[in-house]
């Protein structure tokens, strides 16, 4: 049997995959499946509840009993909407950041609020809770989440 090497493109294989079959083991020959597919991050909460599935069942009822028993341990509603806000934010960061944790060796892109703005800024040997791993995935969590870090207020 005669064999022939091909490029393939990355789209190509994606499709291949998507596919099934034959073109799917083909693109898989060529590509690890993790390349292959195509992972999209969330552009809102809604979003992410949604592709956690149930429409997002399991994280509602996770702030439900979160929003009760914060509600419980604060008197003030802005103090409880605070903590809800910041929750959001953990299980946010935690997609846009895929695994990658802060290493004090490296630098990470990190989201500081100051008095005057929110912003992303380069940290060496600092983790900072909202931290990511480079500035173009910190700059889209800012960009897509801002109202929501606003609402933290003084958490972040």
């Amino acid at each position: 049997m005669e064999t022939r090497q091909i490029n393939l493109p990355l789209e190509t294989a994606r499709r291949w995959y998507e596919q099934g079959g034959e073109l799917k083991e083909m693109a898989l020959w060529a590509f690890d499946e993790k390349e292959l597919i195509e992972y999209r991050l969330p552009k809102s909460w809604e979003e992410y509840r949604t592709m956690k599935g149930d429409k997002g069942e399991k994280a509602n009822a996770a702030l439900s009993f979160a929003y009760t028993s914060i509600n419980s341990a604060f008197a003030d509603y802005h103090d409880t909407q605070k903590h809800i806000a910041l929750m959001k934010l953990h299980l946010l960061r935690d997609e846009y950041r895929r695994g990658w944790k802060p290493d004090c060796d490296k630098d990470s892109y990190s989201i500081i609020r100051d008095s005057d703005d929110i912003y992303v800024g380069i940290w060496s040997s600092a983790f900072y809770f909202l931290s990511f791993e480079d500035n173009k995935i910190g700059n889209e969590f800012l960009n897509n989440f801002r109202e929501l870090i606003e609402e933290a207020g003084d958490l972040i």
